[in-house]
């Protein structure tokens, strides 16, 4: 079926004449000329018919689509803010700096520009030693990252030397840390080359290991990474269970699946030591006679493991930098709307420059109740309720048992300045929105901001639409179950189902028990992190089954 298109103004001309003669001719009036006056007035509702004709082949979809995806529960159409890596600085002391901490960035235009930390970190003295890789049983610095300056003036070999360190590629960093507080809330950045997308998978999924004081991987040190707020990285305990609920205010940045963010280090937990178990021989090779005092001193060292098919690591890392985080182009807007002055459809541009939403935070009435979505279901005919149209925010107010409707409602919205804030370059974000009291604290952005857009366009968002409805993410047939566990866990190299039941206190219940199969090198800690995969897998799986079916996960070696 061909794409409906409207019509140009020629068109629309034409048919304004034609109708016209038409409707003499059957007044008996017949003239093949046309008055100059009425060209010129056919002419001028021709254009401003194509201008509304325009107008509804833009809007009228998207519209549509926008009503359709709200209708299902699907994330809507929004501005994707700008995104850059911010690193601080700091020779003396410890500083904590909280999510939300707002800097300024001058964009390519001259104007300024609210970037906001998409997490909270620690920044301290503590800094890289080295950086080695493990690679094909040799061991070799990387070079991209910088030293340390005792271990740059050893004058190190970069070239690779033999070392027995296992089956499988891995990342060694050595952690120069200044205090109890060990590596507590700091950042790593993994700056990579655009084709580093597999190793870029391996880093978000492998278990990072923070050696014990023997230089051996403890069940103690294990870290995985998770998702948070941004697409930053967050490192978690291994045996500390995730969290439920994680609030993740903005969604996926340029640059944050780069950014890795440590957890709290308790005491028991801050391990040091002098080199990794099977790693001193090598690394006195590679800085020779020197290597006797170098690695006499304690440093925390971080093992990132990776699967046999990592080839080119070396050549893949650009560098790995301390003390970084992610900071976005987002600006709260907290305001109070009175209905009888400011009425019930509100604008959220302001100031002379073009803001766009990413999210609504919370919008409250009056007696504190909060505002839902028009479409959300859980609402009754009392609840306030608002919607997104264009760059207004329309709100229905609340009413009380008696009818009464709320006077005014609190709002806090998530803007953006869109694709403007892609203009903010390298080096350009280094002031703080609010003066702190921390004047050795050094803050520059290593990358241009990069990912702002004006909102998703109708194309991307039906594709997403698209995709959301014919999946929805629910295990139906066994193509579906295949795909969600590969998803969740990509090393699992084989699938088996079987359907059974099950007898409980209440009677024959209906199971699906699921094995899978892994392979034992692929995993850091086996034993350890088997027991973790097989809970949360299941946990997964359950929340995706069909009502009344129930998930058994078990483990099998390979």
């Amino acid at each position: 079926m061909p794409q409906w298109q409207p019509p140009r103004a020629v068109e629309i001309d034409k048919k304004l004449r034609d109708d016209f003669r038409r409707m003499l001719r059957e007044y008996g009036i017949t003239t093949q000329e046309t008055d100059p006056i009425l060209a010129v007035l056919f002419r001028s509702q021709a254009a401003q018919l194509e201008d509304v004709y325009d107008q509804a082949a833009e809007s009228i979809p998207l519209a549509i689509l926008d009503e359709l995806m709200a209708g299902l529960g699907m994330p809507e159409r929004r501005s994707q803010p700008a995104q850059t890596i911010i690193r601080f600085t700091l020779k003396d002391d410890r500083e904590q700096l909280g999510i939300g901490t707002e800097l300024i960035g001058e964009a390519a235009s001259r104007e300024k520009l609210v970037f906001a930390l998409d997490t909270g970190i620690e920044v301290s003295p503590a800094e890289i030693s080295l950086v080695a890789i493990y690679q094909n049983g040799s061991l070799r610095l990387h070079p991209g990252t910088e030293l340390a300056r005792e271990f740059e003036d050893a004058r190190p070999s970069f070239e690779p030397v033999n070392a027995e360190l296992g089956p499988n590629p891995a990342i060694f960093i050595a952690i120069n840390v200044d205090d109890g507080r060990h590596l507590s809330n700091h950042g790593l950045y993994f700056e990579l080359i655009p084709e580093a997308r597999d190793l870029l998978t391996y880093l978000q999924r492998e278990t990072w290991s923070l050696l014990d004081d023997d230089g051996q991987i403890h069940a103690k040190g294990l870290l995985r990474p998770t998702t948070g707020n941004a697409g930053v990285r967050i490192l978690e305990w291994l045996s500390t269970a995730l969290p439920a609920n994680r609030s993740n205010l903005q969604p996926k940045g340029f640059y944050g699946d780069k950014v890795f963010i440590f957890p709290e280090v308790p005491p028991e937990r801050g391990f040091i030591a002098k080199t990794p178990v099977k790693m001193e021989v090598p690394l006195k090779r590679i800085f020779q006679t020197a290597g006797k005092d170098l690695f006499a001193k304690p440093r925390a060292w971080l093992r990132i493991g990776l699967p046999q098919e990592a080839r080119t690591i070396t050549e893949d890392i650009v560098r790995i930098v301390l003390h970084c985080t992610t900071a976005s182009n987002v600006e709260v807007l907290n305001q109070t709307i009175y209905f009888e002055n400011d009425g019930t459809s509100i604008p959220f541009n302001g100031g002379g420059r073009a803001r766009y939403l990413v999210r609504p935070i919370s919008i409250k009435g009056e007696n504190g109740s909060e505002y839902l979505h028009e479409v959300d279901p859980t609402a009754t005919e009392l609840t306030g309720r608002y919607r997104f149209r264009r760059d207004r925010l329309e709100i229905e107010p609340a009413r009380t048992a008696r009818g009464v409707s709320d006077r005014f409602a609190n709002v806090r919205l998530l803007l953006s300045n869109g694709k403007l804030a892609n203009g903010v370059s390298t080096g350009a974000v280094t002031t703080f929105l609010k003066k702190i009291s921390i004047p050795a604290l050094k803050v520059t952005n290593l990358n241009g901001a990069a990912g702002g857009t004006d909102g998703e366009s109708f194309v991307q968002a039906q594709n997403r639409f698209a995709e959301l409805l014919l999946s929805r993410e629910r295990a139906v047939t066994y193509a579906d179950l295949q795909a969600i566990v590969k998803a969740f866990e990509p090393r699992v190299r084989n699938l088996n189902c079987l359907a059974t039941l099950e007898r409980t206190p209440t009677g024959l219940r209906r199971v699906q028990r699921i094995t899978a199969a892994l392979d034992r090198h692929s995993f850091t800690a086996p034993d350890e992190e088997s027991i973790i995969l097989q809970r949360e897998l299941e946990a997964h799986l359950q929340e995706r089954a069909l009502l009344g079916l129930n998930i058994r996960v078990s483990i099998e070696w390979i």
